[in-house]
């Protein structure tokens, strides 16, 4: 799991650099020494191909400030992992200018090999890559970029809250998983970084309190990260499972179902795994104008089509139009293109000749002997889409017509 989110890749090779403070002292085949930078000496002498470097910036990943290196704890920075042993960067004098903070590099890291990169700061959250040094060739210096991002502890000041409720009644018990989708951040800067590669992290789960309240601590989440929840009610509360998206510290949800009060609380409404099958809405293609003749149904449950091969459709005021003839025990409908996407089907007739405004403008059409049922779940039993259409009210009707 990624506790981060940020899209970066490592670019290109510098050939030769001369930086202050990191001056080359000695030079030798495929070896270069750096007065002031570790030696051979710390450790993996053997077959080592030392005085490589590593070169970047450590930025704030909200706001671009750059983190001056020169005033971390002790421990703390950025390093590189070689052989067991952490070679730390080394912040590049500033000479005044502020502009500079967070420049650093790490000298006599191994030649064209891959090694694990890491930065810790307090306040930020800690971060883990991979960083690929170049082959300096036999007289000049390898410098490899490695840029860094950290994001700052929390979401803001105060916890992330799911409120889990079924019929406005608090749902106690409900496992609330985090994770998550990407390495992608919603918030990130254009540049060159490094991208997070953390394999230590785990998901989170926190299970609702009585209130139907399931709380993550800021320092977990990361601002502008998208995650992926799942909600996994007790087993016995015959509940169903809600999963979705959203994005840590933005009020807009990025699933359907759930709802942001704030920036830092979501309400999300479950569902009964017993609720019988219902037609929750209907809407007619480009609102009956120059349409298709489809209607959409969404129903509070996903749904099935249970019996294809009898869907048919009736005209009426029809002049030229045709339909397609329905071709009986093949378990399809030739007359009826049906599409079912989880909890909607839209159904369409299909016609050999098309209606046409100047001539059929009154033309209408009907589905008929369409069955249904919940995909999945208890209490799926069959239910006639008629019947369904009759309870929704005058809303929803199973005719539509071509033309305003």
């Amino acid at each position: 799991m990624f506790r981060y989110a940020l899209r970066a890749s490592v670019l290109l090779s510098v050939a030769t650099l001369s930086i202050s403070g990191c001056s080359k002292s000695t030079t030798t085949t495929n070896s270069n020494t750096f007065a002031g930078c570790p030696t051979a000496a710390q450790g993996y002498t053997t077959n080592r191909l030392s005085g490589g470097m590593v070169q970047g910036v450590l930025v704030d990943g909200i706001t671009g400030a750059r983190i001056d290196l020169a005033n971390v704890a002790g421990g703390e920075g950025v390093f590189v992992l070689v052989g067991g042993e952490r070679y730390y960067a080394k912040p590049i004098d500033n000479r005044g200018n502020a502009k500079m903070n967070g420049e650093f590099i790490i000298c006599d890291v191994p030649f064209t090999t891959t090694f694990p990169i890491f930065a810790s700061v307090s306040g930020y959250m800690p971060f883990q890559s991979t960083i690929s040094t170049a082959n300096p060739g036999t007289s000049t210096i390898g410098v490899t970029p490695g840029n860094i991002r950290l994001f700052k502890e929390g979401t803001a000041t105060r916890d992330v809250a799911f409120r889990l409720y079924f019929n406005s009644a608090a749902v106690a018990d409900a496992d609330v998983r985090l994770e998550p989708t990407s390495t992608a951040n919603t918030f990130s800067k254009a540049g060159t970084f490094l991208a997070p590669v953390d394999s230590r992290l785990i998901p989170m789960t926190v299970k609702s309190g009585a209130d139907g309240i399931a709380s993550f601590a800021s320092d977990q989440l990361v601002l502008g990260a998208e995650y992926k929840y799942t909600i996994l009610p007790a087993p016995n509360s015959n509940l169903s499972t809600s999963t979705g998206t959203f994005i840590a510290g933005s009020t807009t949800p990025t699933a359907a179902g759930l709802t942001a009060a704030s920036l830092y609380e979501y309400r999300v409404e479950l569902g009964s795994k017993n609720e019988d099958l219902k037609l929750v809405s209907c809407s007619t293609a480009s609102q009956d104008f120059e349409s298709s003749g489809a209607i959409t149904y969404v129903f509070n449950r996903d749904v099935q089509v249970t019996n294809p091969d009898s869907l048919t459709v009736t005209m009426a005021s029809a002049v030229a139009a045709v339909l397609t003839t329905n071709t009986a025990a093949n378990n399809a409908s030739e007359q009826v293109a049906i599409t079912v996407s989880g909890d909607k089907i839209i159904l369409k007739p299909n016609f050999t000749t098309a209606p046409v405004e100047a001539t059929e403008r009154n033309i209408a059409v009907t589905f008929s002997t369409t069955n249904l049922r919940a995909a999945s779940g208890e209490n799926n039993k069959t239910k006639d889409l008629a019947t369904l259409v009759t309870a929704a009210g005058a809303s929803c009707s199973l005719t539509t017509r071509f033309f305003k």
